[in-house]
């Protein structure tokens, strides 16, 4: 078999298996929330790591490093709790 095929066999193999573990994931977290009587959110991803959580302000520059500071309000917190 030429190493091409091999590669893009074991590519989609992969692409598979994570998936199947970012499902488990979500139905399990789904699950603990409901027997907890909560509920489990899923949240898009994009710009979660610049958008400000007080006012909505999407900017590159408001994550440097491991501080966010909003550049539209100027709300100050820890990059990763805030993008979380």
């Amino acid at each position: 078999m030429p190493r091409s095929i091999v590669y893009y066999t074991k590519k989609g193999l992969n692409r598979a298996i994570r998936d199947a573990a970012w499902n488990e994931l979500i139905l399990k977290s789904e699950y603990l929330a409901a027997k907890q009587g909560k509920i489990a959110i899923k949240v898009n991803h994009s710009h979660c790591s610049t958008e400000c959580r007080n006012c909505g302000h999407i900017d590159r520059s408001n994550r440097e490093g491991e501080k966010f500071i909003c550049s539209a309000c100027g709300l100050f917190a820890h990059a990763d709790i805030t993008a979380s």
